[in-house]
């Protein structure tokens, strides 16, 4: 029998958080159960606020159900959306 692959998470609730810790250090957020709902953020969010942070001002695509959400915030965040049909 093969060998799986190895697992790239970290294998102890520790690791995990001094991980965390490295990657988000900013101490005034607190924990995840300790942020409110007006502090987290969804998906899109995330994945626009990346888009901005790497200088992509235009996307290119077809526009569906699963995305629209998506195309209207980076639009609103100033991101310009070339739609395709198909």
């Amino acid at each position: 029998m093969k060998d799986p692959a190895p697992c790239i998470f970290p294998k102890t609730f520790s690791q995990d958080a001094a991980r965390f810790r490295d990657i988000f250090p900013n101490p005034s957020l607190g924990t995840v159960k300790d942020m409110t709902a007006s502090e987290m953020t969804d998906g899109f969010h995330l994945v626009v606020d990346a888009l901005k942070l790497n200088g992509i001002d235009t996307i290119y695509g077809v526009a569906g159900i699963p995305v629209t959400d998506l195309l209207r915030l980076a639009q609103a965040k100033g991101i310009r959306y070339l739609g395709f049909r198909h």
